[in-house]
């Protein structure tokens, strides 16, 4: 039973397909006039949130440790992370540093694929424990947010709808949707068969400069990628 409270590839593929049929749903009604269009800017808000916990956080804070920050933003992205739907640190670690091991291999945890429009699936090979794991797990809160990442999910998006179905649509489930999606395009395009590469164009979707996907993997500990990097950005008024 505990495994269905975990975010794994069955209700993350259900969050997603659901998210993203709500989010068509809340751009008619602004485009009916049903709703203000100011609902829109809370998604585009709290969309940018979630971009700035997952590649600040869980990819250079908790993934690769290029910098340091205060024990506030560690729990920060954590808990924000886990609610995006995407990955609990230890998760996310697990799965990213498969990808740096194995990228492009039969054994790369990332897929590419169109596929990943509609299943949100990692392979990740058992038994891999790399000293970022080990430390999360020692921690019990990061372990509560790995085995019941999607039950907090589904409370925060029924707290919300109690207080306000708008908020709980424009405020959540959008957001999420639309971080879904960009997640999509940088899984499915950001690799070839050459390898890792850099996609300039994806700047208006990523613009935590995820889309120097080529220099990241280049220099993987770097907080800095250069040019565009909103991340980069905040990381210098957070960094310790």
């Amino acid at each position: 039973m505990k495994h269905l409270f975990k975010i794994n590839v069955w209700n993350s593929s259900l969050a997603s397909v659901a998210s993203q049929g709500a989010t068509i749903y809340a751009f008619y009604l602004v485009a009916e006039g049903h709703r203000s269009a100011m609902w829109l800017l809370m998604t585009f808000v709290v969309y940018m949130v979630i971009q700035l916990a997952v590649s600040v956080g869980l990819h250079r804070y908790y993934t690769h440790r290029a910098f340091e920050c205060s024990r506030f933003w560690q729990y920060f992205f954590a808990i924000v992370g886990t609610l995006s739907f995407h990955a609990s640190p230890i998760a996310f670690v697990h799965a990213h540093h498969t990808h740096h091991k194995y990228a492009d291999t039969e054994k790369d945890s990332h897929i590419v694929g169109w596929q990943f429009f509609l299943v949100r699936r990692y392979r990740v090979p058992e038994g891999m424990n790399s000293r970022a794991i080990v430390r999360l797990t020692r921690d019990p809160f990061q372990v509560f947010l790995l085995r019941y990442g999607a039950l907090l999910c589904w409370l925060t998006f029924g707290i919300l709808f109690l207080v306000s179905p708008n908020m709980a649509l424009f405020g959540y489930v959008a957001p999420i949707a639309l971080y879904f999606f960009s997640t999509a395009v940088h899984q499915t395009v950001s690799h070839t068969k050459k390898g890792p590469r850099d996609l300039q164009w994806l700047e208006w979707l990523l613009p935590t400069s995820e889309w120097r996907h080529a220099y990241h993997h280049n220099y993987p500990n770097r907080w800095d990628w250069g040019r565009f990097d909103i991340g980069s950005y905040f990381i210098r008024l957070i960094k310790i």
